[in-house]
């Protein structure tokens, strides 16, 4: 009967996986369509419909169709009623409940102009990225959601790199700054939290595989290294050299056979960081604003509100809001509906668990965190297999470390769910092959 069930489930990851792949693949269909739009504003909404109006109904009614027959043909996973989903389950139950408290805004049900994430999108990110790719057992196919991800992201960047030098950026012109790479994202922090989960994905499978594989793999490493350098993103460059750090102390104690690859992906990473500096000094001009920053908090300057691109601001004006209203928040985009962007200073909190807190509450938050945790903490306790889970494990840390600087995107924060969900799914010792 149980292996009935499992080559059911295994039937459903099949289509699961298709809807995954068509996800990933966006990133380059994208820079395909707009190849020659040098509009950014035009890119930008061409953004929005491409992914809210073509992407995600697809992917939504085919796997709302999927998971309607997993239930008819009792192919629902084995371990539905382990601690994460539970967790998630309730947290997403919570995140409904409150916002019918704060109320179905606009901002609710679509999101505002520039993201058009709603309370749905949010849903979407634990009910399918999460839970589709948590069921994904077979090795192939979890090889292939990583290579994807790691291909396409190498294919994107000639198109980054035009677009850098094409576009016509008005926001530029008025304020006669330059702006950095973001490919086919709105700025460059979106490109960056897409490329913390690339080169941890990139670094993993260098470590973990051999021959003419771990080539491809250095290379996918050294062609976006340089893009991020280009970018000019520095919280995901940080969130990088301190998950590779991670990775290095997590293959002393568990693996130290292949403890040498992760010193020699550290060491790649840094080393192609400061060659690209000969042309771009943004890396190096950051660390040295970031220990200003890191000064500036530290000895209560007035100017500490500039720390971090003025993130110490935004989070100070973020976290008074939160005390006026703990326990359900505010509601989706409550810095914009509520008219408190002068006030804190943006219209996100630019930070992702304050921004759960904001807008659902404070017990929205830690059931948030609480449940990665412990994905987290099972990769960390469980054992190498196949070579992938590490590589899982290290993106996700690597993403929740980014967080700390950034907001969901309907774009990027997938990716990190992606990640959580094969980490998740290779924790539990019932793989088919």
């Amino acid at each position: 009967m149980i292996k009935e069930i499992k080559l059911k489930i295994h039937e459903y990851s099949i289509l699961d996986l298709l809807n995954l792949l068509f996800f990933i693949i966006t990133p380059f269909l994208f820079s395909i369509i707009n190849l020659f739009e040098v509009d950014f504003f035009k890119i930008q909404d061409k953004t929005i419909i491409f992914y809210n109006y073509f992407v995600n109904p697809i992917i939504f009614i085919t796997y709302f169709i999927t998971l309607f027959y997993r239930i008819k043909n009792n192919a629902l996973p084995l371990n539905i009623f382990c601690f994460t989903y539970l967790d998630f389950i309730i947290l997403c139950g919570y995140i409904l409940f409150s916002t019918f408290i704060t109320g179905w805004s606009i901002y609710a049900l679509v999101g505002n102009n520039y993201r058009n994430e709603s309370v749905f999108t949010q849903l979407f990110y634990f009910l399918f990225f999460f839970f589709a790719s948590s069921q994904i057992k077979n090795s192939n196919f979890r090889r292939i959601v990583i290579n994807f991800i790691v291909f396409v992201s190498v294919l994107i960047i000639p198109y980054s790199f035009w677009l850098w030098g094409h576009v016509i950026n008005p926001a530029a012109v008025m304020t006669a700054w330059q702006p950095a790479l973001t490919g086919v994202f709105f700025n460059t922090n979106h490109y960056g939290y897409y490329l913390v989960i690339v080169l941890l994905l990139s670094a993993g499978m260098f470590i973990n595989f051999s021959g003419w594989k771990r080539f491809a793999y250095a290379f996918a490493i050294i062609a976006n290294t340089i893009t991020l350098s280009f970018n000019d993103s520095f919280g995901p460059w940080l969130a990088i050299v301190c998950a590779l750090f991670v990775q290095m102390v997590l293959y002393y104690f568990k693996d130290r056979e292949k403890f040498l690859f992760s010193v020699v992906v550290f060491g790649l990473f840094i080393g192609v960081t400061a060659i690209t500096s000969f042309w771009t000094l943004n890396v190096f001009h950051s660390i040295i604003k970031f220990i200003h920053d890191i000064f500036l908090v530290s000895s209560n300057s007035p100017k500490a509100g500039t720390a971090g691109s003025s993130r110490w601001m935004i989070w100070s004006g973020t976290i008074k809001m939160i005390k006026q209203k703990p326990i359900f928040g505010w509601g989706m985009e409550a810095i914009t509906r509520f008219g408190k962007v002068q006030e804190v200073g943006y219209d996100r909190p630019h930070n992702e668990y304050l921004q759960y807190a904001l807008f659902y509450g404070i017990p929205a938050a830690i059931l948030y965190i609480i449940g990665c945790l412990s994905v987290l903490t099972k990769g960390f306790k469980g054992r190498n297999r196949d070579g992938l889970a590490y590589t899982c494990l290290i993106a996700s840390v690597g993403y929740m470390l980014s967080a700390f600087f950034g907001n969901t995107m309907f774009y990027t924060t997938p990716y990190f769910f992606i990640c959580l969900g094969l980490t998740f799914s290779l924790s539990f010792n019932n793989s088919i092959n």
